[in-house]
């Protein structure tokens, strides 16, 4: 099962997916984009907005190839099973002629799409410079760590702990990542408001704001290739938050009931016992300051 991120002060739902013929993440997200509409738009046949083969590699296509999923009334049921639709468990989720699985499989902890589509609806739908500091919740449903004594021997034993080896929480990275280019951004902001104190001279001054300004303006050439989309340096620094806590939940592993399946476990017993856990790791977390 998918990783829980919540975006709080948007308050929206937000579900990730693998798009099979694609091979790529897909996310869908219950608040409207710049243009009023609620749609998830991705490129077809590529990585990073380059066709993947490599006869054509580096050639950009324009915006008419892109595929655009339009869900008006927000999250729906068949978003919400996609992203919970285990390929070795259960048949694919077809939405708009499109053949989905669980996010998982390539990102079970979304953090790095978290982050993006928060920037970009601060910056594109609130026409804001900057984006509301965040504050992150993720509920691990599979167990980091297990005892030494618990060591899998038996196959299905072997298969369970592959499988949250495989689909653990994986956000530290990205975590380290966003929390370092936030640093980043800092940093030359600073430098440039140490350059106005120091330029004393008006001419001087205003000659190298306009340079600053044609500077941001420039292309910002690795992460527009990274991306497929044209960036300048003043859209790196354009919407940027800091993220001030990552609180993590985990599972904890019980060798007696723990199996492959319990992955594609919804059994109502299941449920209630997670929930209990759950409320039981929040009440620590609150005892323990």
């Amino acid at each position: 099962m998918e990783h829980a991120l919540i975006k709080e002060n948007l308050g929206s739902l937000y579900r990730c997916v693998v798009d099979i013929a694609e091979g790529k993440t897909v996310t869908f997200d219950s608040y409207k984009k710049s243009d009023g509409k609620r749609k998830t738009v991705y490129l077809p046949g590529k990585k990073y907005g380059h066709i993947k083969n490599s006869k054509y590699f580096d050639r950009k296509e324009d915006d008419s190839d892109h595929i655009v999923i339009e869900y008006d009334e927000g999250i729906q049921i068949d978003h919400i099973m996609a992203s919970g639709t285990l390929p070795d468990f259960y048949d694919p989720i077809e939405i708009c002629k499109r053949g989905f699985w669980d996010g998982g499989i390539l990102s079970n902890t979304p953090l790095k799409e978290l982050l993006e589509a928060h920037r970009d609806y601060w910056v594109n739908v609130e026409n804001q410079c900057e984006a509301p500091d965040l504050e992150v919740y993720v509920v691990n449903v599979h167990p980091a760590t297990i005892d030494v004594a618990d060591i899998p021997k038996h196959f299905d034993e072997v298969k369970d702990r592959k499988n949250d080896i495989e689909y653990g929480d994986r956000t530290y990275n990205d975590q380290y990542s966003a929390s370092l280019v936030t640093d980043y951004i800092d940093f030359i902001r600073r430098l440039k408001d140490i350059a106005k104190i120091h330029i004393k001279d008006l001419t001087n001054r205003e000659a190298f704001e306009n340079e600053l300004e044609s500077l941001e303006l420039e292309p910002a050439s690795s992460t527009s290739y990274t991306s497929g989309q044209p960036r300048s340096f003043k859209d790196l620094i354009t919407g940027r938050f800091k993220l001030l806590k990552v609180q993590r939940i985990e599972r904890k592993y019980d060798p007696e009931t723990s199996t492959s399946f319990k992955g594609g476990d919804t059994t109502l017993q299941t449920i209630q016992d997670l929930i209990k856990q759950g409320y039981d790791d929040v009440m620590a977390l609150e005892c323990n300051g």
